[in-house]
């Protein structure tokens, strides 16, 4: 069974083990991103140390003077502020501290890929760490029940 959804097209497998394949198109241009100038990473951060700040329930002079107890050192309002709006790239131990505060991994809040734990996400995997086995196997079996994706080249597909 095959389903599109633009340049994809979803195959099932076997749909007794809800596994599919995504196949992509031979000729992609857009394979790999261009890389994000520093101005954009700046700017992106900012984005996600707002959203993170606004998902905690907390104000910028709050987080200001928590990196200020935390480090010892002044920090006004105004640096959160322009760390934000991407006027500033934070430093590594801002995000550090910010991180534990907001909840989210640093990784989030720099934007690597290898990390997409949103505040939502991060919320879920402290809910995890919390439960007992019994929860933790019915997690577990939620999220196992979910389809899966397996991602083939264009050769694999051939061959089988």
């Amino acid at each position: 069974m095959a389903m599109g959804a633009g340049n994809y097209t979803f195959r099932v497998l076997n749909a007794s083990t809800t596994k599919h394949v995504l196949r992509l198109p031979s000729r992609r241009t857009h394979a790999y991103p261009r890389p994000m100038d520093e101005q954009e990473h700046k700017k992106q951060t900012g984005e996600r140390l707002r959203k993170a700040r606004d998902s905690a329930g907390l104000f910028q002079h709050q987080a200001a003077a928590h990196i200020a107890k935390v480090t010892g050192d002044d920090c006004p309002p105004t640096r959160v502020a322009n760390w934000e709006q991407g006027t500033r790239l934070i430093n590594p131990i801002a995000v550090q501290i910010l991180s534990k505060l907001y909840g989210v991994s640093p990784s989030w809040i720099y934007g690597f890929d290898d990390a997409l734990r949103t505040p939502e996400e991060s919320a879920l995997v402290a809910i995890y760490r919390d439960t007992d086995e019994r929860g933790k196997r019915a997690i577990r079996g939620v999220a196992e029940a979910q389809p899966t994706y397996v991602v083939l080249s264009p050769e694999k597909l051939r061959t089988g």
